[in-house]
This record gives structure tokens, C-alpha cells and sequence, in this order.
């Protein structure tokens, strides 16, 4: 079977053209892929615009989704009370509104094309078709970036020492987001404050209905003793301060829907976590680190 690009169209017509002067350029196969390429192009254009009004939640982490007009115009020093309201829309839609303009524009210009065939420039008409081609192929691109980000993974940068050494500073992390069938030491991402975009990740340690006791600088669940092969060597587990003393024992009972969470640094003020914070519930929750993706050395699995 022998497939044929858009260029080898646009070649076999010109063949056809040249030994039929009378057939016209616009022929009925280049409008009939001109507008299934146009439906397709909508229909990336509809999941884009959708995908934030059901999984907004995950596209926390989407550059295009988060990334506002008024980031881009960084030369005018806006009151955040005086910023227009376009310039608070996500840079996504900008894309959006000018490929289809586009879109309609060249659209509209091949009908009129169509019906007067003695005005159309070949070359200038191939420059637009490919024009139209590469608009095409981002907007599925984008639709296909937001798709996986919303439904199944995004790229997270590790910011700080709370989880060394499992995890440093600068590393760069998949947080999956398909599943919420969480279990004892997974790496999660939460977000404490739903009026502040900082997000922490942390390991699970208490399921709900646990009680989580520290002791000592040892960590119980439900009486029995916890192994923490991550931590580094003779650091111990501390209870929050209270005014200034560090309690000998502390005890966090989980509810049916509490999930306790600690830093994998215990070294004394390095995570702020269920310790300081309490425990989270499932809607704080965004999703599992598994897997490190830069730097190159360290490339892999994240246990």
C-alpha cells in the first residue's frame, strides 16, 4: 500500500493541470481535506476549551492553562485592581482566538477561490495551505499537551530540601494523576492552602483511620514501628514545637478521610507538614511522584 502526503496532491494535480489546462486548481479533494482538517481542529479547539471546566484541578501544573496575557507584558507595571480582564484570560485562548481566525480566513478565501479560479496564485496559495497545515498540527498538539496534563501526568520541579535526600532541590518529577487509590509511603502532591499556588510533596504515612504517634524520634502506626529506609542515618523524628519545647510524644489520629503526611528531611524546621499543618483529606491531594525525569544522572523510579 503506498501512502500520499499533501505535497504529492499537490504535484499529481499540478501534473494533471498541466495536460488540463481547464481543470481548476481548487479541485473538490483539496476543499473535501480542508474541511476535515477545519472539524478537526475545532474539535481540539472544543477539548481545550472544556478540559478547565471538569479537570482544572490537575491543569495546576499546565504552562499554557496557568501562563495569563498580563505575564507576557511584563513592561507595563499593571495595579492588580486595574488589570483588565482579557489580560487575566490564560495565554491559551490567545492561541485558540488567532488559529481560528486564521482558520476562517484562508477558509473563506479558497470558497472565493473556488468560484474564481483565474485569481488564485499557486505558490502563494501552497505558502497558505502549509501555513494552515503546521496551525493544525499545534492545536492538536496543544489539545493533546492539556489532555494528558488534566487525565493522566504532569512535570513538577522540586523546590527546596524537605524531601532530601529522596529528593533535591531542582529535580524535576511525573506526578501521576490517574488513579486515587493511595497507599502507605507513596510520594504525594498536595496543595494546603486552596489561596496560595504553593504546593508541597510529601510521603504518606498515615492512612485514614490510622493513629499516628511519634515518640522519641520514632514514628508508630498503630503501635508498630515504622520502617523508614529514605531517611539519612541517626536523624530523628520530632514533634512539633510547642512555645519554644519539643514534645517527647505526640499522637495524630486519622479520620475516615485524613491522610498523614511528613517530610522525608526530619532534620529540625525542614518540612512543614502534617506535623505542623494536620492532616489532609483527598481533595488536597493531586497526585503520586513516581518517576524522576532530570537530572540526567538520576533518571528513574522514585521510591
Amino acid at each position: 500500500m503506498i501512502y500520499m502526503t499533501d505535497k504529492d496532491v499537490f504535484e499529481q494535480d499540478d501534473e494533471t493541470l498541466s495536460s488540463n489546462p481547464k481543470q481548476p486548481f481548487l479541485t473538490n479533494n483539496r476543499m473535501t481535506k480542508v474541511r476535515i482538517k477545519i472539524i478537526a481542529a475545532l474539535f481540539s479547539v472544543a477539548l481545550m476549551i472544556v478540559i478547565p471546566f471538569i479537570k482544572a484541578k490537575h491543569l495546576a501544573f499546565n504552562a499554557f492553562y496557568n501562563t495569563t496575557l498580563e505575564d507576557w507584558l511584563f513592561i507595563w507595571d499593571f495595579d492588580a485592581e486595574t488589570v483588565p480582564f482579557f489580560l487575566k484570560l490564560p495565554i491559551i485562548y490567545l492561541f485558540v482566538g488567532l488559529g481560528l481566525v486564521y482558520a476562517v480566513v484562508f477558509f473563506t478565501g479558497m470558497l472565493k477561490a473556488q468560484k474564481s479560479p483565474e485569481s488564485i496564485d499557486q505558490k502563494s496559495f501552497k505558502k497558505m495551505y502549509g501555513r494552515f497545515d503546521l496551525l493544525v498540527f499545534i492545536l492538536h498538539l496543544m489539545a493533546l499537551y492539556m489532555v494528558v496534563n488534566a487525565f493522566f501526568f504532569s512535570i513538577a520541579t522540586i523546590d527546596g530540601d524537605s524531601m532530601n535526600p529522596t529528593l533535591i532541590d531542582g529535580d524535576n518529577v511525573v506526578m501521576m494523576h490517574m488513579e486515587d487509590d493511595y497507599e502507605r509511603y507513596d510520594l504525594i502532591v498536595v496543595k494546603p492552602d486552596v489561596d496560595i499556588e504553593e504546593f508541597y510533596i510529601k510521603r504518606l504515612i498515615g492512612l485514614p483511620g490510622d493513629t499516628v504517634r511519634i515518640e522519641l524520634g520514632n514514628v508508630y502506626v498503630n503501635d508498630v514501628l515504622l520502617e523508614e529506609p529514605y531517611l539519612e542515618e541517626d536523624i530523628d523524628t520530632q514533634c512539633p514545637n510547642r512555645q519554644g519545647a519539643t514534645l517527647d510524644v505526640c499522637i495524630f489520629t486519622q479520620s475516615e478521610d485524613d491522610y498523614f503526611l511528613l517530610g522525608d528531611n526530619r532534620k529540625p524546621n525542614r518540612s512543614t507538614d502534617s506535623r505542623l499543618l494536620g492532616s489532609f483529606t483527598k481533595k488536597d491531594i493531586y497526585g503520586t511522584v513516581e518517576y524522576r525525569v532530570s537530572p540526567l544522572q538520576s533518571i528513574g523510579k522514585v521510591e
